[in-house]
């Protein structure tokens, strides 16, 4: 008999089963679309606490906006048919694209067929994009095939081993980069998962029984899984860029935490922790805004 795995709140598959149970009725009369919305909706407020250096707004904020690509994923893994079911092709089990796609069954598997131990951009395994050296298409496309092959079964389960990733691929960068540009990169990001999910949705209908045949939803699909790698990636940046700048933010830290014990803590782990939990008291997630689980009906948070 194979043990059955014991996750806790550092594993990423932790977070997938723990956070849509608080939307459960809500995410029924949902579409896929409307609960991105809620990506867009916290990443804007992202925005603007990065503007104004307020750092539990843009703590809380970017945890919910994280929090939202988890049951994002969740929801489109979960469901075959309906609205969902061209989503869950990619997201899922199935191949979408007949090849070196294989079996989704983590987020983290959805990060490394986008970043399979380099830059999907410059192939460089310290990325060298602020230098201007990018690959060209066909390179990009050879060079990242052999690489998920070669890495296939080493995707991220943590939170942590998830910004070690991006950590040895994009660190340098960040500290050249200000904190408005990676906001703004964040920003970009969660608009380009827009524009897939609803070429997606439009080319194959919303309602559709899920079997992918046309070529451009396999495009758009596949277009739609590295965008939402890519959202995951600037949602790194942004806690290792506002840990450089986190002087610029102690005003409105916790007053009993100094900005060196906030470097120590602030990671992705600690911002679901802090947002979902009210900072680890709580032992299950719940709704941020009304802090019950499952979300009141009165409540406007979804």
């Amino acid at each position: 008999m194979v043990a059955e795995l014991i996750l806790t709140r550092d594993d990423i598959a932790w977070w997938v089963q723990n956070l849509a149970p608080i939307y459960e009725t809500k995410l029924k009369r949902r579409t896929p679309i409307e609960v991105w919305s809620k990506v867009s909706e916290h990443g804007s407020a992202v925005g603007e606490a990065v503007r104004e250096a307020n750092f539990k707004d843009l703590v809380t904020h970017l945890a919910q906006a994280l929090g939202w690509v988890v049951i994002f994923y969740g929801e489109a893994k979960k469901h075959r048919r309906g609205k969902w079911g061209y989503l869950n092709k990619p997201f899922s089990n199935a191949s979408w694209d007949g090849s070196d796609f294989g079996r989704i069954q983590n987020l983290g598997e959805i990060v490394l067929y986008h970043y399979p131990a380099l830059c999907p951009h410059c192939l460089g395994g310290k990325c060298k994009c602020v230098l201007g050296e990018k690959a060209t298409d066909e390179n990009r496309q050879r060079s990242l095939a052999e690489w998920r092959g070669r890495n296939r079964g080493d995707f991220d389960r943590t939170w942590a081993q998830l910004e070690d990733r991006f950590g040895g691929l994009y660190a340098h960068d960040d500290k050249i980069k200000s904190h408005a540009d990676i906001g703004f990169h964040f920003l970009e990001e969660i608009g380009e998962v827009v524009k897939s999910l609803r070429m997606v949705l439009q080319s194959e209908g919303s309602t559709a029984v899920c079997h992918v045949e046309s070529p451009t939803t396999r495009n758009w699909l596949g277009q739609l899984v590295e965008e939402v790698a890519d959202v995951i990636s600037w949602s790194t940046s942004v806690i290792r860029r506002v840990k450089l700048d986190l002087d610029n933010f102690c005003e409105l830290c916790p007053a009993e935490t100094s900005p060196d014990s906030l470097r120590n803590l602030l990671s992705m782990k600690w911002a679901l922790e802090f947002t979902y939990l009210n900072n680890s008291q709580l032992p299950s997630p719940v709704c941020p805004k009304c802090g019950e689980s499952p979300c009141l009906d009165s409540c406007d948070e979804f």
